[in-house]
């Protein structure tokens, strides 16, 4: 196998490798390095001197210069390339011996006029250098070359003026023919005493090596003992290490160093175990950190990471002695308490550390502000094992999510029945749409100064066979949770689109608007845009007439997704409306952001109207900012006269509510139209 040599490497370093190498091959790869070293230099040496006579000396034409400038370049850049270039041994010592003699044919011909009988000091040259290898096929390439010069050289005698006479040129051929031929002699001596040499050396290192490997079956030292006991002790020892590192990697959390669910889970087991026999209570507490994922998402993981080990320094100094603290997921930690303590008391213990998780994050000089949810569950009144103290507090700490975030919830049996009861509706909610429970109401919206019926919002109800009538309220949380919302929407839309596409066709002057509600998960979803656009193809209604609802929580919680999402919608020519404004940020930079239409307040704030308070004005406000922004309003709710004069006379643009009409089916929708 050979070797490649270092390109630093320098003449001398090369032959010193030559001279110390056993193996022909590798030894033939130094040569041609070394070739290409010595010689690469002196082409570039002769691009410098043609350039010189031209510019300096004026000894020859412009022509001429750039053909011999560019033919010295091409071999000094040949001879760097073959120095650099891995190939076969063989094939680079025979493109050497080409530009060997591609050299010397091109001072014979093209120079000859300026080195005169020097040009054959350079084939003698090239020759001693030749048969200083240890293979002779370059020597012969190049002897030949220089045979066939020295020819050609006496029949055209008159073509190399620099020489005084025929009887100069035949005895120097002669003589070249007879160096070649002592010197291949020479060679073949050399050789042949080499290769003897090395014949030689490699049956008595074979020897060798057969000898030294019976004198170390058969003999073992002292020292080769104690050699061979202290490796075993440093085997063990890595060993005892290993075992030590995947004991840390299998019961240790890589990031915070803090004890993974398996160890934290095997602490539980252990304390149920113990307090089983005594009469005092266990607490396991689940700390979930609130939004985390949008840290991950929007700063990266790297952030998200020393988010979790700050999150880790300040859970680990509110630990009191006993207290045993894992990281049982991406974002969640799990609290052991063992010691003597009421409810009340760990509660206390518990809104210090949820207090400590409001202090800020800092990266970069950016605050990142999160909070942490608590779930709580006692032994054993939540729970007699580790599998349901941890359902317990788990159930808990959901409820706490739930709630709002930011809260402490110990574990109440009733969540238990809601969580039955939310596995039963999800159950169910997987055939709803097969068994075609589904059925849609549709709630007329009215222009506010006409009193003319603007368009209808569908509004879906199930009435399951099993369950009975369920609120939106209960059952649509469910389905965005198991995304069951997006083919659950998707007939939405299409129910809704093909009932208004047939009340169009009934009535071609119809300009009603049908709304549709649409959901964070149908949004989120890759193919809603291509859902919406088969849909309306489908049922050929006029997308103008088709106006999709989000709340402001949907359009806030991934802003830019959201707005490009809309945009396509808007390009298609649907509507937009921006659902229950004023019940989640109501930033007036995300109305000039987002690209809509309709403005609905939430019914929160009509029904405020009925009260005496400052909060009535905001309405009035909500109104003017949406028509300074060119947007229409519905106002959400409106159920009684007092209401509705308030809104008229603040220009509100459209009425929904009880006060006109309650939602109705579609046998009495189709009553409607044709009254």
């Amino acid at each position: 196998m050979i070797i490649h040599s270092d390109l630093r490497k320098n003449v001398p370093d090369t032959i010193k490798a030559i001279n110390s190498s056993y193996d022909i091959e590798q030894i033939t790869y130094y040569e041609n390095q070394l070739a290409c070293m010595l010689f690469s230099p002196l082409m570039f040496t002769g691009t410098i001197v043609s350039l010189l006579r031209y510019f300096f000396a004026k000894a020859v034409f412009f022509d001429d210069m750039i053909m011999n400038t560019s033919i010295f370049l091409i071999l000094g850049f040949s001879f760097e390339f073959l120095r650099r270039l891995k190939l076969k041994t063989s094939l680079t010592s025979n493109l050497v011996s080409f530009l060997f003699a591609f050299w010397f044919l091109f001072i014979f011909f093209r120079l000859y006029q300026v080195v005169g009988p020097a040009v054959w000091t350079i084939a003698l040259i090239q020759i001693i250098f030749a048969m200083s290898r240890i293979k002779k096929d370059m020597a012969y390439i190049i002897g030949l070359v220089t045979i066939l010069a020295s020819i050609y050289a006496v029949f055209n005698a008159s073509s190399f003026t620099y020489q005084i006479s025929l009887y100069y040129l035949v005895p120097q051929a002669f003589l070249v023919i007879l160096l070649f031929l002592i010197l291949s002699i020479t060679h073949k001596i050399n050789t042949d005493r080499f290769m003897n040499l090395y014949q030689q050396y490699r049956l008595a290192n074979g020897q060798k090596g057969d000898i030294t490997a019976l004198y170390e079956e058969l003999s073992a030292t002292e020292e080769e003992l104690r050699d061979q006991n202290e490796q075993l002790i440093k085997y063990t020892n890595q060993i005892i290490e290993g075992e030590q590192k995947l004991h840390s990697l299998a019961y240790y959390d890589v990031l915070t160093g803090l004890p993974n669910r398996t160890m934290f889970m095997d602490h539980v087991d252990l304390m149920i175990e113990l307090f089983s026999k005594q009469s005092k209570p266990l607490y396991l507490v689940l700390i979930d950190v609130d939004s985390f994922k949008k840290v991950n998402d929007t700063m990266g993981h790297l952030v998200g990471d020393k988010y979790l080990l700050f999150a880790t320094e300040h859970l680990n100094n509110s630990l009191k002695n006993g207290d045993i603290l894992g990281r049982i997921g991406g974002d969640e930690f799990a609290l052991l308490i063992t010691r003597t303590l009421s409810e009340a008391e760990l509660l206390e213990e518990l809104e210090g550390i949820r207090n400590n998780f409001l202090t800020p994050f800092y990266y970069n000089n950016v605050a990142i502000r999160l909070s942490a949810s608590f779930g709580v569950a006692v032994y054993p009144k939540d729970g007699n094992s580790t599998s349901s103290m941890l359902k317990s507090a788990d159930m808990s700490m959901y409820k706490a999510k739930a709630y709002g975030k930011n809260k402490i919830q110990y574990f109440d049996h009733s969540m238990l029945e809601e969580l039955t009861e939310k596995s039963n509706i999800e159950n169910h909610l997987f055939q709803a749409i097969d068994k075609k429970e589904f059925k849609l109401l549709y709630q007329p919206q009215y222009d506010t100064v006409n009193h003319t019926i603007r368009g209808f919002e569908a509004l879906i109800r199930w009435n399951s066979r099993e369950l009975g009538f369920l609120s939106p309220g209960l059952f649509i949380p469910i389905a965005e949770e198991t995304k069951l919302i997006i083919p659950i929407g998707e007939w939405v839309l299409r129910t809704a689109c093909q009932k208004f596409k047939s009340i169009q066709d009934n009535d071609p002057l119809s300009q009603l608007i049908i709304s549709v509600n649409i959901s964070a998960v149908q949004i989120m979803d890759s193919n809603f845009i291509d859902m919406v656009k088969q849909i309306l193809l489908e049922t050929e209604l006029n997308p103008s007439s088709l106006e999709l609802e989000i709340t402001e929580s949907v359009a806030i919680e991934s802003l830019q997704y959201t707005v490009d999402i809309l945009s396509e919608l808007k390009v298609l020519g649907v509507r937009i409306a921006l659902d229950d404004f004023g019940t989640g940020y109501s930033s007036l930079n995300y109305l000039k952001i987002l690209p809509i239409d309709i403005l609905k307040i939430d019914k929160s704030f009509i029904d405020d109207l009925l009260k005496t308070d400052t909060r009535i004005p905001i309405v009035g406000d909500i109104i003017s900012l949406a028509h300074s922004l060119k947007l229409k309003t519905i106002a959400e709710g409106v159920e009684y006269n007092n209401q509705l004069t308030y809104l008229a006379d603040h220009s509100c643009d459209y009425i929904q509510g009880y006060l006109y009409k309650k939602p109705i089916p579609e046998d009495e929708l189709d009553a409607l139209f044709k009254q």
